[in-house]
């Protein structure tokens, strides 16, 4: 299973700037070897409606992880706008989350759409 890692801004720029140090593939040949992406929003949960459209727009299975319990920490007022695109939620296992949601993703991908 192939998943992907969100990162920051100027990606876009792979395969055209600066070969000799990023190497010659785009961002676009990355997201065409995925089968699903995992991310962990942290502070951009509430408002990072740029993220959270470009994850929709991949079309791929999305793990969203949070370390804590959201909720917990922040109360019945706590928004989460990823909540929406998650095939997989994972929040309060601390660092393990990333491992549950990778294992989330595999079981899903093995069962089919009828798992989802």
């Amino acid at each position: 299973m192939h998943v992907g890692v969100v990162n920051g801004p100027n990606l876009n720029r792979l395969g055209r700037r600066r070969r000799d140090r990023y190497g010659r593939h785009t961002l676009a040949d990355i997201v065409a070897a995925l089968d699903a992406l995992i991310v962990n929003p942290a502070g951009l949960t509430p408002y990072g409606k740029p993220l959270y459209d470009a994850l929709s727009d991949t079309g791929l299975p999305v793990a969203v992880v949070h370390i804590t319990q959201l909720y917990r920490y922040e109360g019945a007022d706590a928004q989460d706008l990823f909540r929406g695109i998650a095939t997989s939620y994972i929040a309060g296992f601390g660092w393990r989350g990333y491992s549950i949601a990778l294992e989330n993703l595999h079981v899903r991908r093995s069962e089919g759409p009828a798992s989802a």
